[in-house]
């Protein structure tokens, strides 16, 4: 798969509120869904939704209590866009997500940690799959790790060095962030490493990472460590992260690697062909 190109002009802009960088105030930001186009898709697929880092509320008119992670308000709004007919229908569009989906409510500082199982929930309600990782703020009843939180559901499959196809499409994926292994969801390098190489192996054709590698030369923060392994890569793969925020959303990190990042953004990937609509 090959991401031609994604179009700057939103199809839908999401508000939210949130902890501004610094943890100085609060901030009012629009969440951008992005238009993009691949090369191909498997057969049974219209779409890939992707996204990551919707550290976010919904609005601070309301008490504390009653305020909605964004993560539930996207899925809602895609999901709506879908049973309209304005996005291709949900049953035939596969989730990506990239982690980071709790703040804390009160929105006093940034970070914390907690549950999002429920917003990986509302997204596989409606769409056909939904596969991912956990960034370094998520929780899933109350726990740092997976378990068998999602046993209940068939569509769901969270991922840390895991490898899965699902219509056809390959993907394998890597939780968290890399640091003192003591701390939730951190991997050493030895352990990244590890991991990494063993599912690259298996030239998935999409890579999901929280934590994406840095592009020195434009200036674009992440892991020289990730881009040294990513550098190494042949085969044509796609590497979807977050963590840290690119203003421009995919670099070519080599002939064979392309990197999506959606750090608090929405990316729909479709055929050329996918979203006649709004053309």
């Amino acid at each position: 798969m090959l991401i031609i190109n994604i179009n700057e002009k939103p199809l839908l802009s999401i508000p939210s509120v949130s902890v501004a960088a610094g943890g100085a105030g609060i901030e009012e930001k629009h969440i951008p869904v992005l238009w993009g186009i691949v090369d191909q898709l498997p057969d049974e697929l219209d779409a890939l939704l992707i996204t990551a880092d919707l550290q976010a509320y919904d609005s601070l008119d309301k008490p504390v209590y009653a305020r909605r992670l964004l993560g539930h308000i996207v899925a809602q709004e895609m999901s709506m866009m879908a049973e309209f007919g304005l996005i291709p229908a949900a049953q035939r569009t596969g989730v990506i997500l990239a982690g980071d989906f709790y703040a804390l409510p009160e929105l006093n500082r940034r970070g914390g940690l907690g549950d999002v199982e429920e917003i990986w929930c509302d997204f596989a309600h409606d769409f056909r799959w939904v596969v991912g990782v956990a960034g370094n703020h998520d929780q899933f009843k109350g726990k740092c790790e997976f378990a068998n939180v999602f046993r209940r559901w068939t569509n769901i499959y969270p991922l840390d060095g895991d490898f899965i196809k699902l219509d056809n499409l390959s993907i394998a994926g890597i939780s968290g962030i890399l640091g003192k292994p003591e701390k939730p969801w951190r991997h050493s390098p030895k352990e990244w490493n590890r991991k990494s190489q063993r599912l690259l192996t298996q030239a998935p054709d999409i890579l999901v990472l929280h934590e994406g590698p840095d592009i020195p030369e434009t200036r674009l923060a992440g892991q020289k460590e990730v881009r040294s392994v990513l550098n190494k890569v042949k085969t044509q793969t796609v590497v979807v992260c977050g963590h840290c925020y690119w203003k421009s959303p995919v670099v070519s990190l080599s002939e064979s690697v392309q990197v999506l990042n959606v750090d608090s953004r929405v990316v729909l990937l479709t055929r050329e062909s996918g979203l006649k609509a709004w053309e």
